[in-house]
């Protein structure tokens, strides 16, 4: 509610199918409602309609995240997956994007270079980030910023890295 007025929407949960051939957002772990919710809104916005969750994660149909998504949720092939591996299984051909403090490349530099399609942008949870292992898989990138702070919010992460390939595409 707010203030007076109160709103209530029914709906079934359902499950998206991945496209092969397009580009994903894979989110590893992702568990704060109005981060993911956000996200997929974001998502959403600049074109990326498909959507890989690895758990545990927060529900994409919890009603904190359906309002951070400003329904963008209903827009969206979402699909989750137990592990990464079983992510990697269903895609293969996907080059991988792992966004990480400690990325190799820096988003300006990636974007400065090819970028191979399909291809999967993957962030990890708020607190903990992407496990090291994810080093090894695909081009690590970070987003470059000053030292005054550890790291940016995750929703503001994927925002900047959305755009910024994106933009590449255009």
């Amino acid at each position: 509610g707010k203030e007076n007025c109160f709103a209530a929407v029914v709906f079934d949960k359902f499950e998206g199918t991945l496209n092969a051939e397009g580009c994903h957002l894979a989110l590893h772990h992702p568990s704060d409602k109005g981060n993911l919710g956000t996200m997929l809104r974001t998502a959403l916005g600049f074109g990326y309609r498909d959507i890989a969750i690895i758990r545990p994660a927060a529900d994409a149909f919890d009603p904190h995240v359906v309002r951070a998504s400003m329904g963008a949720i209903f827009g969206l092939n979402v699909r989750y997956y137990d592990d990464f591996a079983a992510y990697r299984a269903d895609f293969p051909q996907h080059m991988l994007y792992p966004f990480m403090l400690d990325g190799s490349s820096s988003l300006p530099d990636v974007l400065a270079g090819e970028i191979v399609q399909p291809y999967a942008l993957i962030f990890g949870n708020e607190g903990s980030g992407l496990p090291a292992s994810f080093a090894a898989l695909g081009q690590p990138v970070r987003i470059p910023s000053n030292d005054r702070v550890d790291s940016l919010n995750l929703s503001i992460a994927a925002a900047i890295g959305i755009y910024g390939f994106t933009q590449k595409e255009a």
